[in-house]
């Protein structure tokens, strides 16, 4: 391949990456994680913060207009993708060669994992593009030896924990990568282990306060989760090019799990040969299995954090991976064979994203309730934290006020009775006024229970279910009105 072509393909590669994070970047609305990041945009406390760095940029986009919608908070997302998409055609060009780099980087620009989370107010594909950064300066500066590579390295791997503290196994990877190949690069191992070092101390806080923060989390959420389990790993493996997907059945279910056993089968085959001698090919290892293996210890032994987007940095080191296993096919119809199945099936999933509304539809139940809405109405929205996201959307008259904290708790997520229903809405009666009462992210937090509590006690006067959001409108009786509303 001329140098001409490679450099065509790899911007084609962009320029798809680019397109297909742009397209229909505004149509679905804020979702309660994007709430957040207004929330920690807008209330950021740098030091007690737990990764700043994303939410210091969006306070700066906002304040330069971002927020005029949807589409203009999600553009700095989109960016930061399809840089990381570039970063790493780079990087494996280095460890692997020019055409393993190009269809690693193809992969990662279609994955429907990666487009997600470059089309959120969210900090993910800044990750991905931090770490790569990081890893591609560790690279440089170990071929080179250039003190501005080193300390590139240095300051992106700080910005990386700062972003998101669960890159740290990201390091851990390059560390026992130094150590393994101490003498091949010495005297760098020992200046990078040592920036390695200085980067920890210096992130840190940060990275304590993550520590304290993890088991509060994992009480909530994460423990209603399934811990990894060998066929969860193979799921994982999936996920990274097909993101999620809801309780598939019959011939669903087989083709994920046949997807899925197919993209580790071709990893493996990538892994063929491996000796200490390919330096390249062991960083790329190490860099997907210490998150993973660290990751699966600290579910069971600590706290559970088996999620996808946990292992997002790592995922880059598995299509470099599956690159190399699908071109040491020796059959080349068989190498084209099975790279077009992983492109065509993605590629399906990626138009089922496209098509598919993913996030709730906030947007929509707004409108009508402000719409319908009349003097003397007053709207509560469960849970708490949904507060953000209807904050952005409604511009009515009426006070509102949320319901719950905005915070994971274990007590949300255990059997409801009628008193916990009552105690939660105590501050909040239902007295001389209609009443809104909108829920959404409410189904695992009593959300049954609530919605049953109220009906058997207040007249039903409206009902509208969206996607992910429904809202009741009640009749709250002559006996007075809520004690308190925000607004």
């Amino acid at each position: 391949m001329t140098k001409q072509k490679e450099s065509l393909y790899a911007w084609l590669i962009v320029l798809m990456a680019l397109a297909l994070r742009l397209f229909q970047l505004g149509k679905e609305s804020l979702w309660i994680d994007e709430g957040f990041s207004l929330r920690d945009a807008s209330n950021l406390e740098i030091l007690q913060s737990i990764r700043p760095v994303y939410f210091l940029l969006l306070r700066g986009w906002l304040w330069l207009g971002g927020g005029a919608n949807e589409a203009t908070m999600r553009l700095p997302s989109v960016l930061f993708g399809v840089a990381g998409v570039w970063v790493l055609y780079l990087l494996g060009r280095r460890l692997l060669g020019a055409p393993a780099a190009l269809l690693a980087s193809a992969f990662m620009a279609i994955s429907v994992l990666h487009i997600n989370h470059s089309q959120e107010v969210r900090m993910y594909s800044l990750t991905v593009l931090m770490s790569l950064l990081a890893s591609y300066s560790l690279i440089l500066y170990l071929e080179g030896g250039k003190t501005r590579h080193a300390a590139a390295y240095g300051f992106t791997a700080i910005l990386s924990m700062l972003t998101f503290p669960l890159t740290v196994l990201i390091f851990m990877a390059h560390g026992l990568f130094l150590l393994l190949y101490v003498k091949a690069y010495r005297p760098r191992t020992y200046f990078i282990l040592g920036a390695e070092l200085l980067v920890v101390a210096v992130s840190a806080p940060w990275l304590l306060n993550a520590a304290r923060a993890a088991p509060g989390y994992s009480q909530g959420l994460t423990a209603t989760l399934d811990r990894p389990t060998p066929m969860g790993v193979i799921s994982f493996l999936g996920r990274f090019f097909l993101w999620k997907w809801y309780e598939p059945h019959g011939l669903a279910a087989v083709g994920i799990v046949g997807f899925s056993l197919v993209v580790t089968g071709v990893m493996l085959l990538g892994l063929k040969g491996l000796q200490r001698k390919d330096a390249g090919l062991m960083f790329i290892v190490l860099w997907l299995a210490i998150p993973f293996a660290v990751l699966i210890v600290a579910s069971y032994a600590l706290t559970n954090m088996w999620m996808v987007h946990y292992l997002i940095a790592a995922s880059p080191a598995f299509y470099l991976l599956v690159a190399k296993g699908i071109l040491s096919l020796r059959n080349r119809y068989l190498m084209a064979g099975t790279a077009s199945i992983i492109v065509i099936l993605t590629l399906g999933r990626l138009g089922m994203y496209y098509v598919k509304t993913e996030r709730p539809e906030w947007r929509q139940a707004v409108t009508y309730i402000q719409a319908h809405e009349q003097r003397g109405d007053a709207i509560g929205v469960y849970y708490g934290a949904c507060q953000y996201v209807f904050d952005y959307y409604y511009h009515g008259t009426s006070p509102w006020c949320p319901v719950g904290t905005d915070e994971y708790e274990a007590e949300d997520f255990r059997p409801w009775s009628e008193a916990k229903v009552k105690r939660l809405f105590q501050d909040y009666p239902l007295r001389g006024r209609r009443f809104w009462l909108v829920l959404s992210h409410h189904t695992m937090r009593g959300g049954f229970s609530i919605i049953n509590s109220f009906k058997a006690r207040y007249p039903v006067l409206d009902h509208k279910s969206y996607h992910l959001v429904e809202f009741y409108l009640f009749d709250g009786g002559a006996d007075g009105c809520p004690r308190r509303v925000r607004k």
